[in-house]
């Protein structure tokens, strides 16, 4: 066989973590710094500097991304399974080799308690209900949340 006539061979499927790491990489080229600053009765100085991340005020999106909704996104997979374009909700891609990930009771729930977040630091992949309960937790030593909740919720009280 002559090199005209010879096949090309065909990439790999990407894995897991190349589709992650493809999400996060175009996620931090586009991110902006938010620090958040928030009150709380048992830090000292009663506040908590946050490091949360948003997507530019101005509408230009990574690559990949793309507005659903105010405040929310999608972000193209490409291929995956058996789709040939597959775009779950954004903030779910760093869970992608979860079990739970395809799971429509699970969500995406902000640890800082800020929806527009999009630092991956504070999300995790959880039932609604365990989302929800995250609201009342008094955040800090008496959180008994896994991972522990960042600040306390908008629902507690002060200690």
């Amino acid at each position: 066989m002559d090199a005209a006539t010879k096949k090309r061979a065909r990439p790999a499927d990407p894995t897991v973590s190349d589709k992650v790491e493809q999400y996060l990489f175009s996620l931090r080229s586009a991110w902006i710094d938010a620090p958040t600053e928030r009150a709380s009765w048992y830090a000292p100085g009663g506040k908590i500097l946050l490091d949360c991340k948003i997507l530019p005020p101005d509408g230009t999106l990574p690559a990949g991304f793309s507005r659903s909704a105010p405040g929310r996104y999608q972000y193209n997979l490409g291929r995956w399974k058996d789709a040939d374009r597959y775009r779950p909700v954004a903030f779910r891609v760093p869970f992608l080799g979860q079990e739970t990930f395809d799971d429509k009771e699970c969500t995406v729930s902000h640890l800082c308690h800020n929806p527009v977040c999009c630092n991956p630091a504070h999300h995790t992949l959880e039932s609604l209900a365990f989302n929800k309960a995250r609201n009342g937790c008094p955040g800090s030593a008496a959180c008994r949340h896994v991972p522990r909740c960042l600040i306390p919720g908008p629902f507690c009280g002060p200690g």
